[in-house]
């Protein structure tokens, strides 16, 4: 933004110029590298068209040498409800759906209505994120996960109308006894766990063994115990015909 403001003394006229928003004197402007313009061209053949493209972002950098030229252009933090490995997201980005593992198998966490995950920082091979509930995780970098918050983030604040109808998405009801509020029992502020990493799955359980004992064996008893107290008199366990 430029502006110009005429002052006069006497004779003489002087047009003082204010610059805005421009760079330094002595410098000049660095080109952006928003995005690759050839390899838009070879895409486009230089023709409009309204069919979505997947453009080479270059992040301020030069697109033959690969060196950063423009400073305040960082690459891309993903894009809002695609998944991608967390090692490859920038610090600041809103995640959910998370693998523990980086296994086909894995279970996901952070998956209830409007919850997201941030992620911290990055550490060689593992990447840190912070839960909803502040408590901080050490996963690997190739674990999965969706950029975004969930939706139905209001979920908390739905007025379902009646106790049946809470019950029946799965909420149970207070016991509705007079639960006594003196004010000894305030808010305990504990300090938060130290980062867990998840390295590895744990382990599975040894497989199942099956055995068959006898009522003899069963009973746990050796020696005279074994023996029934009226056998030495005469009787014994067989069936009697009547």
């Amino acid at each position: 933004m430029i502006s110009s403001l005429a002052v006069e003394f006497g004779a003489l006229r002087l047009i003082i110029v204010a610059t805005r928003n421009l760079p330094a004197r002595g410098t000049k402007p660095l080109p952006r590298h928003l995005w690759d313009m050839t390899d838009l061209e070879e895409k486009t053949g230089g023709r409009y068209t309204h069919k979505p493209l997947r453009i080479n972002r270059l992040g301020g950098r030069d697109p033959e040498t690969g060196r950063k030229v423009n400073q305040h252009i960082g690459g891309v933090i993903g894009v809002e409800g695609n998944a991608y490995p967390i090692g490859s997201l920038a610090a600041g980005t809103v995640i959910n759906s998370i693998e523990r593992y980086p296994t086909m198998d894995s279970e996901t966490f952070v998956k209830a209505a409007g919850t997201s995950a941030t992620i911290v920082r990055h550490q060689g091979e593992y990447t840190v994120i912070k839960l909803p509930h502040k408590h901080e995780f050490s996963l690997h970098r190739e674990c999965m996960a969706t950029v975004g918050r969930l939706s139905h983030s209001d979920i908390d604040s739905k007025i379902f109308g009646s106790a049946q109808m809470h019950r029946r998405f799965g909420y149970k009801m207070s016991s509705g006894l007079f639960h006594k509020k003196d004010g000894y029992f305030g808010r305990k502020v504990r300090a938060l766990p130290p980062v867990r990493q998840l390295d590895a799955p744990p382990q599975a359980p040894p497989p199942s063994q099956k055995f068959t004992l006898t009522k003899g064996e069963l009973s746990g008893l050796h020696g005279h115990a074994k023996v029934h107290n009226l056998i030495p008199s005469g009787y014994n366990t067989r069936d009697y015909p009547e």
